[in-house]
This record gives C-alpha cells, sequence and structure tokens, in this order.
C-alpha cells in the first residue's frame, strides 16, 4: 500500500509539471537578489513522512556592491550615466547605418553629450507568498524523496534621482539654477528610454514559483564518538525552470531563480546531538545550473549596464556554480518543547559565461569590441566589470524560534511543529541585502 501511495505521489507531482502555467516566478536560492533558505529541520532525517506550509515575506532594497559599500540593487550591474548611455545609441545606431538618428540630448546642445549626468537608481524588491513542501518516505528510515513549491507575488519597483555629487558641474549648475534646461534634459531622458525600448518602472507578478525536487539518503548513529546521536544527509535535487525570466523592458525586473535554467543540486551534511537539547552540525550545497539559450536578451554594447542597452541579441549563457556552507547551533527544549536555532551561511557563486549565438549581426556587443572596435580605449572597463557582475557572495545570519509539543510530551495529531525565522545579511560583494521573514508548521505522517 505504501509502495502505491508513494507512485501516485510521483505520477501527481509529474502532471503538476507538465500542467503548471509558464507565466510563473522562480525562486530557489541562485538569485544575487532573493533567495528561499533551506531549514536545518526539514533537511536532516525526520523519521517520518512530513508536509509542511508556511507564509513569508521578503524584502531587498540595498546592495552590497563590489567595494563592500552599500548601494542600490540595478547599481549592481553599473552607474546609471547619461552620458555613457547615449553613447551606447550612438553606437548602436552607427552599427545599423541608421544616418536618420539624432540623439535627443544633442537635439537640446551639443555641449551635453560629453558630460557625466550620473543618476542614483533606487529599486525595491517585494515578496509575499506561501512555500508548500512534502516529503515521502520510501524505505523504512532510509530513503525519502520530496517536493517543494512555492506561490507568491512579486512586486518591484525603481525610482531614478540625479546625483549632484557625482555629475558634472556644468550639468549640476543646470539643475541648479535653470529649471527650464533641466526640464528639456528630463524630457530627453524619456525620450532616450523610448529609444531604449524601456517601460514603466513597476513591475509585479503573482503566480507559483520554480518546482524543486529530491531524493534523500539518511543514516544515523546513536552513542557514537562520545555524541549522543550523530546524522548524517545526502541530498540530490533538481530545480524545474518553470519561472518566468527576466523581462529586459522593465529595469527593476529580476529573475527569481534561474531564468530558464534546470539546475541540480547536491547537499551533505552533519548533524550532532552533542547532549540532551544541545545540537550543532553543518550542511554544504553545490548547485550546478545548466546551459541555456536565451532569446533577445539585453547585452551591453559598450560601458552601459545591460539592462540599460538598446542592443538584443540571442545569448547562450552557462550560469556559474554556487556553493554554500551552513554552520548551526540549536538549544532545545529551552521552554516546554520551545526550541531555538542559529545558523551561519555563506553563499558564494561563480561568473556566468556568455556566449553571442550569432556574431555575424551588423550590431556588435562588448564581447565582440574587446578586439580594439571600441570607440575609446576606456570601454574595456566594460570587460572587466562584466568579469565581476556574475560573481557575487553573501553570508548571513538565520534565527529560528520553533515550538514542537512532542517534546512538550503533548499528544497532538500528526505532530506539528511551528516555527519562525528571520534572515538578516551580514555582508556580501554584488549581492542585495534580502530581508527574509517566514512563519510556518510541519505535520509529521
Amino acid at each position: 500500500m505504501k509502495q502505491n501511495r508513494t507512485v501516485k505521489f510521483v505520477l501527481f507531482f509529474l502532471l503538476i509539471l507538465c500542467t503548471v502555467s509558464h507565466d510563473l516566478v522562480a525562486t530557489f536560492q541562485i538569485n544575487h537578489i532573493f533567495h528561499a533558505p533551506m531549514r536545518t529541520r526539514d533537511f536532516f532525517h525526520n523519521d517520518k513522512t512530513y508536509t509542511s506550509g508556511s507564509f513569508f515575506f521578503s524584502h531587498a532594497k540595498k546592495g552590497f556592491n563590489f567595494n563592500e559599500k552599500k548601494v542600490g540593487i540595478l547599481n549592481l550591474d553599473g552607474d546609471y550615466n547619461l552620458k555613457v548611455i547615449t553613447q551606447a545609441l550612438d553606437i548602436y545606431n552607427n552599427d545599423l547605418n541608421n544616418t536618420a538618428y539624432i540623439n535627443p540630448l544633442e537635439k537640446l546642445d551639443t555641449n551635453y553629450l560629453r558630460r557625466d549626468a550620473i543618476y542614483d537608481t533606487a529599486a525595491t524588491v517585494q515578496t509575499y507568498g506561501i512555500n508548500l513542501s512534502h516529503e515521502q518516505r520510501l524505505f523504512k528510515d532510509f530513503l525519502f524523496c520530496g517536493v517543494s513549491l512555492p506561490i507568491l507575488h512579486l512586486r518591484t519597483h525603481n525610482k531614478t534621482t540625479f546625483s549632484a555629487k557625482k555629475s558634472d558641474p556644468f550639468i549640476v549648475d543646470i539643475f541648479n539654477n535653470d529649471k527650464t534646461k533641466w526640464h528639456n534634459i528630463e524630457v530627453a531622458r524619456r525620450d532616450i528610454h523610448k529609444e531604449l525600448g524601456l517601460q514603466g518602472n513597476l513591475w509585479s507578478r503573482t503566480s507559483a514559483g520554480d518546482c524543486e525536487f529530491h531524493i534523500a539518503l539518511h543514516k544515523s548513529w546513536d552513542y557514537a564518538l562520545m555524541c549522543k546521536k550523530i546524522q548524517l544527509t545526502c541530498r540530490f535535487g533538481a530545480v524545474a525552470p518553470t519561472g518566468i525570466q527576466r523581462n529586459d523592458d522593465y529595469m527593476s525586473s529580476v529573475s527569481f531563480g534561474n531564468d530558464g535554467h534546470w539546475s541540480i543540486y547536491n547537499s551533505l551534511g552533519i548533524d550532532i546531538e552533542l547532549k540532551q537539547n544541545l545540537t550543532t552540525g553543518i550542511f554544504t550545497s553545490f548547485v550546478f545550473p545548466l546551459g541555456h539559450n536565451h532569446k533577445e536578451k539585453r547585452i551591453a554594447v559598450y560601458e552601459e549596464p545591460c539592462y540599460l542597452s538598446p542592443l538584443k541579441k540571442d545569448l547562450k549563457i552557462e550560469p556559474g556554480i554556487l556553493w554554500s556552507a551552513a554552520p548551526y547551533i540549536t538549544f532545545e527544549n529551552l521552554l516546554q518543547g520551545a526550541n531555538l536555532h542559529i545558523k551561519y551561511t555563506y553563499m558564494h557563486h561563480q561568473k556566468n559565461k556568455i556566449a553571442e549565438l550569432d556574431s555575424d549581426d551588423l550590431v556588435k556587443s562588448y564581447l565582440q569590441r574587446i578586439d580594439g572596435l571600441f570607440v575609446d580605449t576606456e570601454g574595456i572597463a566594460q570587460v572587466k566589470r562584466s568579469k565581476k557582475q556574475n560573481k557575487w557572495h553573501e553570508h548571513y545570519m538565520t534565527f529560528e524560534a520553533n515550538y514542537s509539543p512532542h517534546l512538550a510530551l503533548k499528544k497532538w495529531w500528526y505532530e506539528p511543529n511551528f516555527y519562525a525565522l528571520y534572515n538578516y545579511p551580514l555582508g556580501g560583494r554584488g549581492a542585495a541585502q534580502n530581508y527574509h521573514f517566514e512563519f510556518g508548521m510541519v505535520l509529521h505522517f
């Protein structure tokens, strides 16, 4: 009977994968803007089949820049400099031999073209949702399989503000003293956005997310190596790219998870119960995204950030490997079934490899201009910066309080476990400061 239930569960899961809408948002943990934390108690040996559901809220506004300073999320891809953007548009239209094109700033005054006009780009990413997961016992206390699926609402918003501290004094003087000229510059800037094909500053979606499924192997030893209990867990899993990809026509749009890539991962952990009510351990994960051919993704032609580039090309992207390590300590039964769990997590993502599928197009990206085709030698900075953009790391703390009636010797149906956790970002490089709150319940069968 148990085997029949397992077969039905697997078939039902495959049916979900085949019928779920592709207008979704991915939420696995390899994105530098948002990642869903992996709970320690869900990862290690559980003895029983369990089902869990949780509500979560995530908020990201600032980022950890390459120099460890706090910046806006959009600045992780480079500064918004009107001079550089207009230069990219000039190069783009020159490659197309578009003689009819006139730069919107040039229509106002040619003196504006070579002046740094830098804007601060503040973006806010908010996510509300629920996460549903199930792990099925297959063989004794050794083999388990599981699946999880988030359902969420995502909202991003960006605001662009002129920075007098970073910009050219000539432009700053107009900003401070000549409202008419400054209004004309802002109108030209909106025209530049139209040339780039950019739309509004608000982007939102409500749907399910990337689906994760895994096989877990458990092994435990009682009273070994002067410890009360030692558990070893190995998990093999995959993430299906059911989520939508980043929408390049919106500045603040972000990809949640794999951005259209399948991923496979392997996690290994050891859990040591040193003595009654005191447990420590560590688990590590390696995520291997698989290569994918994207259609019409923005890619810079010069020094502009990719999300402000006029060029869209068919690209082949090989995402870098993500690995993480998470040591932790758990204090159990502090107050009649109440537990406290503290975990530190470090995540490191290797850089992505990007290649153009058609290098014979009239318009060349910065990938094709590194052979000396740049308008000036400063363009080589784009190559150096792009090598760093997708290579990021982050570390954060997780604080979790949970209540187990079973530890309080209460006989409740399905042995529920209630928990609340909070992720606090400590630092990073090239990643967003993501604050994550989650409240949930686990039922055992």
